[in-house]
Parts: C-alpha cells; sequence; structure tokens
C-alpha cells in the first residue's frame, strides 16, 4: 500500500475515532469498536514495535486481533476457520487476497511492509464497514481490550516459557 493512501486512511481514521470512540472505555457501536480495536493494532506497531504473535505483542495486541476476528466473522465481513490464527480470508473482493488475510496479520511478521499493508487493509476494510453497512451502528456491548483475555494470557504464558524456559516464567 502506497504512502498516499496510509495518510488518506489515517486522515479518515482520525476523523472517525473523534466521532465514534470515547476518550476511555468501549465504543458505543459496532463500528466504533472495530475501529478502537485496529487503532489499538497499529497504534502498539508504530509506537512501541509490537507485533501479534511476538512477546509483549501477544498481551497488548491478541485481545483486539480476535476481537476483529470473531467480530468480522460474525457480521459477514471475513470467513474465519476454527483454528484460532487459522485460515481467515477477507469476503470482500477489494481486498487483496494474497495480504489482507487475518493470516497475515498473525504470522507474517518477518516482513514489516506486509504487517502494515495488513493492518491498512483491514482498516480500509472497517472504514467501508463504517460508511456503508447499517450493522455498524448497531450498539456494542463488549470491550476489545478484554476480548477473551484468560486465553491471551495463557498464549502469552506459553510464549514465554518457549522463549524463557518454564523456570524463568
Amino acid at each position: 500500500m502506497n504512502a498516499q493512501r496510509i495518510q488518506e486512511l489515517d486522515r479518515i481514521e482520525n476523523e472517525l475515532s473523534d466521532r465514534l470512540i470515547p476518550a476511555t472505555g468501549k465504543a458505543d457501536t459496532i463500528g466504533g469498536e472495530l475501529l478502537r480495536a485496529i487503532e489499538r493494532l497499529i497504534y502498539r506497531y508504530y509506537n512501541d514495535g509490537d507485533v501479534l504473535t511476538r512477546g509483549y505483542g501477544i498481551e497488548t495486541c491478541m485481545s483486539s486481533y480476535l476481537y476483529l476476528q470473531d467480530t468480522l466473522d460474525r457480521i459477514g465481513l471475513v470467513n474465519v476457520s476454527d483454528d484460532i490464527l487459522g485460515s481467515a480470508k477477507w469476503s470482500r473482493p477489494e481486498c487483496d487476497p494474497m495480504l489482507a488475510t487475518l493470516t497475515n496479520l498473525a504470522y507474517d511478521c518477518s516482513e514489516n511492509d506486509k504487517y502494515q499493508d495488513a493492518l491498512y487493509q483491514l482498516l480500509d476494510l472497517i472504514i467501508k464497514f463504517i460508511y456503508t453497512e447499517p450493522k455498524a451502528k448497531e450498539a456494542n456491548f463488549d470491550d476489545s481490550r478484554t476480548w477473551k483475555n484468560e486465553e491471551v494470557m495463557e498464549m502469552a504464558r506459553r510464549y514465554e516459557a518457549e522463549e524463557y524456559g518454564e523456570e524463568e516464567c
């Protein structure tokens, strides 16, 4: 994705964020909470270098990722397999099927350009959803920051155990 398109998406995201996301806590609408979740992933990547499946990124990003995966699957924007980080493909044709997969977001951390492209294609998809789908205005009752928190903490514990050994954890 080129720099000009990224700047445009950032501008739109900032405008939507001001309208849809409160200063603290979860958003009132599904569209707002989807935006809040992808903002978390983008922020953690650019400001702290966190990626979804490595180190501290598991704790800081995984809940938002799982919320996106579950919610996008439920509303029909992606098709998700049963595997927690499995083969999840966008069901919207405007997305590049080779880049825009939740799987790439989860596994393609080795190439920063692919990770960034996956983040921004997801942002683009969420923006389009907010502007075009009535479901985006439906009430939200979930918090993407604590979504499946117990599962996420177990993933983080397993990662640390594999990385540093059981006795250090």
